[in-house]
Formats: structure tokens, C-alpha cells, sequence
């Protein structure tokens, strides 16, 4: 188990000195374009769980890749409340990626982030507002009431060179998300 963990820890420090050491900025984007695109591939794969019904759509950037179905007469529409389940991961190699942030219970509890004080309740924003990373505001925005996809993107739509705790800067991200409520405004 220990060299599991190490093996983990050792690939996640080499993808971060990489993508924060040399390289321009084009060169880093490609650098998460290319991991995306394999993610994506594995995702479309027989092994992955859970399994992605749909082919993956992507729109000003962001890839959706829907695994259960929404209703498609309850579209989210810019302006609308929405309300949602989400799981944040950092994409770190063609397969890989951890999770960092989560507002569901039992993600929280498999990454060790299931704190006293983390809210376990649907995140409620404006949509295509920019409360939340441009990524996974105009991911919503491709989404309807009660599906359940991923959103996949680059840094440029993420935090960019910055890095968030245990986000590396120039790291793509997948956010898995459960769309339970809208509010037509």
C-alpha cells in the first residue's frame, strides 16, 4: 500500500515540476489539451465507470461527458439559479486524476475530506455569472435538470498559473456534477 502512495505522490510531483518549470504558456496548454484528450479516450472505454452514454460534446472549450441523462425541456440558461452535486479533480496524466474538492459526502469521505465543517448540500450559483472558475461556468451551461456528466477542461478556463492548495498552477480539471435544481429567472 505504501508504494502505492509513494508511486502516487512521486507521478504527482513530477507532473507538477513539470508543468511549472519551462515551457511557454502554448506549450503547457497543448501539454493539458494532449492529457485531456487521453482522459477522454479511457473515459469512452469499456472499463470506465461510470459508464459515458453519450459522445462527449465540447463547447468554447469545455468537454461534457454525460453518464445519466437529464431533462432535456429543463435546460440551465444563463441567469438561472442552479443547484448541484459536484466532485473537483485535478487531471494529473492520461488516467489520473484526484479529487480536491467536493460537496458530496461520499467523495469527501474516499479523498479524507469529510470535515465538520464541509457543507454536504447542492452548491447554488448564478449561472454564466462567474461566481464560479469560467470552466465550470460555462460547463453548466451545456448541462440539464437531473444530469449527471462530467466537464473537462484546461487550465485557461481554471485557475490558470495559480495554484489552489494542492492544485498545481497549469493544471486541467474535471468536475463531475449532479444538476438536482433550477430556478428560471
Amino acid at each position: 500500500m505504501r508504494n502505492i502512495i509513494y508511486s502516487a505522490i512521486f507521478s504527482l510531483l513530477s507532473v507538477v515540476i513539470f508543468l511549472s518549470c519551462g515551457g511557454t504558456h502554448d506549450e503547457k496548454i497543448l501539454n493539458e489539451d494532449k492529457m485531456i484528450d487521453q482522459l477522454l479516450t479511457y473515459m469512452q472505454g469499456t472499463t470506465f465507470e461510470p459508464k459515458i452514454i453519450d459522445s462527449v460534446k465540447i463547447i468554447d472549450g469545455v468537454s461534457r461527458a454525460l453518464y445519466i441523462k437529464g431533462d432535456e425541456a429543463c435546460p440551465v440558461s444563463k441567469g438561472d439559479s442552479v443547484y448541484f452535486y459536484f466532485t473537483a479533480y485535478v487531471i494529473i496524466g492520461n488516467s489520473s486524476f484526484y479529487i480536491y474538492d467536493t460537496n458530496n459526502k461520499e467523495d469527501a469521505k474516499v479523498a479524507g475530506l469529510d470535515t465538520i465543517s464541509r457543507n454536504f448540500t447542492p452548491k447554488g450559483i448564478i449561472a454564466g455569472s462567474g461566481q464560479v472558475i469560467s470552466g465550470l461556468d460555462k460547463g453548466l451551461l451545456m448541462c440539464y435538470l437531473g444530469e449527471q456528466s462530467f466537464l473537462i477542461f484546461n487550465s485557461d478556463l481554471g485557475y490558470g498559473s495559480n495554484s489552489l492548495g494542492i492544485v498545481p498552477p497549469y493544471s486541467p480539471l474535471m468536475f463531475q456534477v449532479q444538476i438536482v435544481g433550477i430556478k428560471k429567472n
